[in-house]
Parts: C-alpha cells; structure tokens; sequence
C-alpha cells in the first residue's frame, strides 16, 4: 500500500526538493571563518577535498571556542589546499591576503600526509607576509615536520630591519645549529632563549616591558632566557617566513619543512600555549603529520 501522499505529484515534488535543500545545507555547512578561507583557496586556483574541509572547519572552530582566534593576527596553513598557489592563501591575515613567494615551487608542497608542507632551501627560497609589526613583542610560532637545516643560525620566522645596525630589530623564531638541537625566540643578535626539539610545535613571545623572551616546544610552559637587551624598537620590516626579511629581502634562509606559521598578539599565557598545541595536534593528525 502506497502513502497516503503518494497520488499528490505536487506535494512529491516539494518533499524531494525540500530533502535535496537540506541535505545540502547540512553536508556543506562551515563555520564564516572557514568559508572565507575556502572560497579564497578556490579563487586562488587551488582545491580542496571534503575531509580537508572538514578538518580545517573544526579547527577554525575550535580556535574560536578556546578564545585564540582573536589572539591570531596573521596565519599561513602548508597542508590542506590542492597545490602551492593555495597554500599561499592565508588562513587569517590583517593586510595581504596572500603570502608573497620567492622561488618556491610546486614540487616544494605536499598537501597531505607525513611530509606535508613546504620546505626551504637554505639559500634563496622564503615568504613575505606582508605584515609589519604594530607592537614590540608578537608571538611567534611554527610547526616543524622537517629539521633538515643545512647550516647554522637559520632564521624560520622573523625579521631583518636594516635600516640599523644588523640584529637590532630581529623578533624571529631561530636555529641556531645545524641540527636544530637548540631552538628559540630571538630578538637581537647573541640574546636567546633555546629549547632542543625534535619535530613539533615551537612558538615564542618577547614581553618589552619586562624585556624578557621566551620559547615554548609541544605546549610545555614557557622557558626564559637571562639575557638583558638594548635597541629595543619597532620594526618597520614585515615578517617573513623561512628567512629573517629585510623589506622583500631575505636573510638566514632555513631549510626546515613547515606546516604553519602563526603571528599572533602579544603575551600569549603558558594555558594559550597547551590550548594551542592541543588544537594543533589533532588538527594536524587529519593530514597525517604527527606530533
């Protein structure tokens, strides 16, 4: 026996387009955030598959909901979208949308798995965020697959400002071997605060008030350095990734595998720090890389 509603063609022809809406609705639902990003990735010519979607929906998310979001000013994700014109795009930005490249190319990106991200040279290969410094003392962050540096004193994020003496200005996460046995937040040159890794989550934070820097690995509370600093200014060169940048020019080139870098507001608490590593983590196991 068929439904009381089975003879009705026009009551049919509503129902299925009413489950065809919602199934849609429901299978294509992201967070403002997160569709932002989407549709920029796509509009950059890129793609992205319905579980890179999804793992990054969730992160935004979960960003969100552990009040970070706000404290990220400036974000670059190195998994996820199709090909390197994607992963160019910004997950969050306040000036340029795009990362600005010098001589990376396609074969330098892995979308997926356990070498995913973009890797450096050490030589001439690094990113320009276009993003000056509006306050002494950003927290600064990336994540490691790869530790293959191939010469010391490398630079993964930070700046050069040569309008001064050179290493008066640096706010850079830095190696300073080529093992990367010791790692940390950089200001000026000979005055840092090193933490030994393997791959992970490095980030750092320099308080100018009272002129302390510090760096944390894996989400473990911060570490920090005793040196005293002097030449305390503003930079007015933006960050770049995988070398310091000295306005479009770069310095201290790392070969290191990246699979983001965040710029985020000062003072960044050791609970930030776990929130954040956490959050990472598992966003990041989706793609296959792990801690």
């Amino acid at each position: 026996m068929g439904s009381q509603y089975s003879g009705n063609k026009n009551f049919s022809s509503k129902r299925n387009s009413y489950r065809k809406t919602n199934a849609s609705l429901t299978k294509n639902y992201f967070h403002p955030y997160a569709q932002n990003y989407f549709d920029r990735v796509i509009s950059s010519g890129s793609s992205l598959t319905d579980s890179a979607k999804t793992a990054i929906n969730k992160y935004i998310i979960s960003l969100v909901s552990a009040g970070l979001w706000d404290k990220i000013i400036d974000m670059g994700l190195f998994c996820g979208p199709s090909n390197l014109v994607g992963a160019l795009t910004k997950l969050k930005y306040t000036t340029s949308s795009r990362l600005i490249n010098t001589n990376f190319i396609e074969a330098d990106y892995i979308s997926t798995g356990a070498n995913a991200g973009l890797i450096g040279n050490g030589t001439n290969k690094f990113l320009d965020t276009m993003f000056t410094p509006n306050v002494l003392g950003h927290s600064l962050g990336v994540y490691f697959s790869d530790n293959a540096e191939v010469a010391s004193s490398r630079c993964i994020l930070g700046i050069e400002d040569s309008v001064v003496t050179a290493g008066d200005a640096r706010q850079s996460l830095h190696a300073s071997s080529t093992s990367l046995a010791s790692m940390g937040m950089r200001t000026f040159t000979g005055n840092f605060s090193s933490k030994t890794r393997a791959n992970g989550l490095l980030l750092g934070r320099y308080n100018p008030f009272t002129n302390v820097i510090q760096s944390s690995y894996n989400g473990e509370p911060y570490s920090t350095s005793t040196a005293t600093f002097s030449n305390v200014y503003l930079s007015s060169s933006p960050f770049g990734v995988f070398a310091r940048n000295a306005f479009g020019v770069g310095s201290a080139y790392s070969a290191s595998r990246l699979a983001f870098y965040v710029i985020g507001t000062q003072f960044w608490t050791d609970a930030d720090t776990a929130n954040f590593n956490n959050i990472s983590k598992l966003f990041l196991a989706s793609f296959g890389i792990m801690f």
